[in-house]
């Protein structure tokens, strides 16, 4: 059934998120063009098909385990249909290995393991550039109720749990991840997007570096590639 697209709301550098007829739903539409790319936009083939399989593979998968997620179905290769959330204001980071600003902020080894999961908070705010905050400031500036607040933190470490056994078994190691939730009728729903753009994937065999986040390949051609290999390791 054709879906009527409405207003966009909001727009990120892996999708966009438009209102329908229907107040409850909304339409997650995954972009094919490069938004941090050094030369200046471009397209990488299938980047949006393969964000949204490689996501919505996710969230069913997680759902099987009885985490609550925003995921209805896939109306087209590209289109996500999710229920309508009112967003936290709150980016959950999560690091299971050593990498990026974790090392420069704390002098760790690179790619070292930790000895248990790392989670930070940060502002969604990009007028004040991010900044990373911890659970009194999101009590104290009410950014979530405190019930909510303690159901969040357990829900980020059960969906880090689950993914880290999912990737392993794929001989993939999941160094770090990115989660957003949003309420629903007074229930906390993870929602957003799970990509590889949205986590930080290792090869077991080689230490091959799998993550897309930085847009570092800028040739558009083997961008669409390692995109397509992801796709064939997570949910081929």
């Amino acid at each position: 059934m054709e879906i009527t697209k409405g207003k966009q709301i909001h727009q990120g550098r892996i999708l966009r998120v438009c209102q329908t007829k229907d107040p409850e739903r909304h339409i997650l539409i995954f972009r094919d063009d490069r938004p941090g790319s050094k030369t200046g936009g471009g397209r990488i083939k299938n980047r949006g098909r393969i964000n949204n399989a490689i996501s919505s593979a996710l969230f069913k998968y997680l759902e099987s385990f009885h985490v609550p997620t925003h995921f209805i179905d896939c109306p087209k290769p590209n289109e996500m249909r999710v229920w309508a959330l009112s967003m936290l204001p709150v980016q959950v980071k999560i690091w299971n290995y050593a990498s990026g600003s974790l090392c420069k902020r704390f002098g760790l080894e690179k790619e070292s393991q930790l000895d248990c999961p790392v989670l930070e908070y940060y502002l969604k705010n990009p007028a004040l550039k991010f900044p990373m905050i911890n659970l009194d400031h999101i009590s104290a500036f009410r950014l979530a109720a405190g019930e909510t607040l303690l159901l969040l933190e357990r829900m980020a470490r059960k969906i880090n749990a689950v993914l880290k056994s999912y990737f392993e078994r794929r001989e993939m190691i999941l160094a770090d991840l990115e989660l957003e939730f949003g309420m629903r009728h007074e229930q906390l729903l993870l929602g957003d997007a799970l990509t590889p753009e949205t986590c930080q994937l290792w090869d077991f065999r080689g230490g091959l570096k799998l993550n897309t986040r930085a847009f570092q390949v800028e040739d558009p051609g083997s961008a669409g590639a390692v995109y397509e290999a992801l796709y064939q390791r997570i949910a081929g």
